[in-house]
């Protein structure tokens, strides 16, 4: 076979000995054959090198062979993941991505983005969304086509599908966790309060405490960045500590901590810290950090089943995952951290 001419399926089925129809049901998957046959097959697509054309595919079976992903929000760390784990789980099943992102989330935009996607024939879509403020906007654009709405939030939208990871709960289980150390002077600082994610695991930190009966405050952060961790963690230091702190993500823990190193606070001694998300390297923060993680990677795979099942006609569903907590040294250190600090060090020195 010359150099440079691309291999089809009439090569493989003669090296395999076998008819092109016999190679394409081997792998689309759509008619049972023998196992010989199977073998020869995927013998010959490894020896020749051959790469299915999904474009003439798609052709033939009228099916794209695409889905649409619209971000509607800012690409922060749970969206960039999330949309990771989305395109992975799709490749594997064998599908691509047609991609728009929208990160002001604006009525109109993310009207047009949809529309974008419905035009480039994909034949699902999947919508990542910030806030429920979106989701009125989705329904007076979707129509026909298979939708999944990724949010943390429980809503309802008849015939879309939902997917996300309980956000609330994994407030909650943030404050039961400082709770469970015996911390009982807690603060929790929040994210972007545009997102529904920081109102949702705000509030489920401020219902676990109350629950608890033990009082928390709540400061609203401006954003998820670094540098408002790091503001709030001057604002402690002048206004007094805290035992414990919970922040709405793991940047703002960073942020947090290094303010708090400046002052000479000990993490745990005298503050314990808890940040959310699990980002990659907060096991190897000092002190490591106690998080509370996401799967984003079932989250992804989550989706896709749910793609799946409605280009296969099954009714729209919903899916939440529940998060779990990560106890680092954060709020252990090395032994289970007092619950009494000294009151020379709850203000800064």
């Amino acid at each position: 076979m010359g150099r440079g001419r691309r291999v089809v399926m009439s090569d493989v089925a003669a090296v395999a000995e076998v008819s092109p129809q016999t190679v394409s049901r081997v792998l689309t998957g759509t008619v049972r054959v023998s196992e010989l046959k199977r073998r020869k097959v995927m013998a010959a697509v490894d020896a020749l090198g051959y790469v299915p054309n999904l474009a003439a595919r798609a052709l033939a079976s009228n099916k794209s062979g695409s889905i649409g992903v619209l971000v509607a929000a800012h690409t922060y760390f749970g969206m960039v993941d999330t949309l990771v784990e989305v395109e992975t789980a799709a490749r594997a099943a064998g599908y691509i991505l047609v991609i728009a992102i929208e990160q002001k989330a604006e009525p109109e935009p993310v009207r047009a983005a949809y529309r974008y996607l419905e035009q480039r024939q994909v034949e699902s879509i999947v919508v990542l969304v910030q806030s429920r403020s979106t989701v009125p906007v989705l329904e007076a654009v979707i129509d026909r086509t298979p939708t999944v709405l990724v949010l943390g939030a429980q809503v309802e939208v008849p015939g879309v599908a939902t997917a996300g990871v309980e956000q609330v709960t994994g407030g909650a289980l943030a404050a039961q966790h400082l709770l469970g150390c015996g911390f009982d002077d807690l603060v929790h600082v929040t994210g972007d309060l545009r997102w529904q994610d920081a109102l949702d695991r705000s509030a489920g930190f401020s219902r676990a405490c109350a629950e608890a009966g033990v009082p928390a405050r709540v400061i609203e952060g401006r954003s998820w960045e670094v540098s408002e961790g790091y503001r709030v963690g001057r604002q402690l230091l002048s206004e007094g500590l805290p035992r414990a702190v919970s922040t709405g993500n793991d940047q703002m823990a960073l942020g947090l901590l290094s303010a708090l190193h400046e002052g000479g606070v000990r993490i745990p001694e005298d503050v314990a810290v808890m940040g959310f998300d699990d980002v990659p390297g907060t096991a190897w923060w000092r002190p490591p950090l106690s998080t509370v993680r996401q799967d984003f990677h079932a989250l992804g795979g989550q989706v896709l089943d749910l793609v799946q099942d409605m280009l296969s006609g099954g009714e729209a569903r919903d899916v939440r995952l529940v998060p779990e907590v990560v106890a680092r040294a954060s709020t252990l250190g090395s032994e289970r951290a007092p619950t009494q600090v000294p009151p020379e060090r709850r203000t800064a020195p």
